[in-house]
């Protein structure tokens, strides 16, 4: 399916528009010529999440799967490697907030049930 993303968004980030393989093919030709701005670049890819192996790009569920969403072609989207990072860090955020507020409502529901005394597991 990484194929059918890739061939489909043309290799474009869906978030930020950079043209991933472009960025690639810049990269290589920089550190070919020992450009000495290539280790500054590399520094500062590194910095926004991407490595310096394989792509450049990762295949993202628009809908993650764990919030219900299809691994179907159209919830997937070509997102750049730093974009995709932001984006994962921001979900788990979001599910540990949420994790945290239901384990808050089952506290309080243990002490609902204690009070009228009906001790529940």
């Amino acid at each position: 399916m990484r194929d059918d993303v890739f061939r489909r968004d043309h290799g474009v980030c869906a978030e930020c528009g950079i043209d991933c393989v472009d960025l690639k093919h810049r990269m290589n030709m920089l550190k070919r010529a020992n450009f000495e701005g290539w280790k500054e670049a590399k520094r500062l890819l590194v910095k926004y999440g991407f490595d310096m192996a394989g792509n450049y790009w990762e295949a993202d569920h628009i809908v993650p799967l764990a919030e219900g969403g299809a691994n179907e072609l159209k919830n997937i989207q070509l997102l750049c490697r730093g974009c995709h990072k932001a984006k994962t860090a921001e979900q788990a955020a979001r599910r540990g907030k949420q994790r945290r507020l239901v384990g808050r409502k089952h506290r309080d529901m243990k002490r609902f049930w204690r009070e009228l005394g009906l001790e529940m597991g």
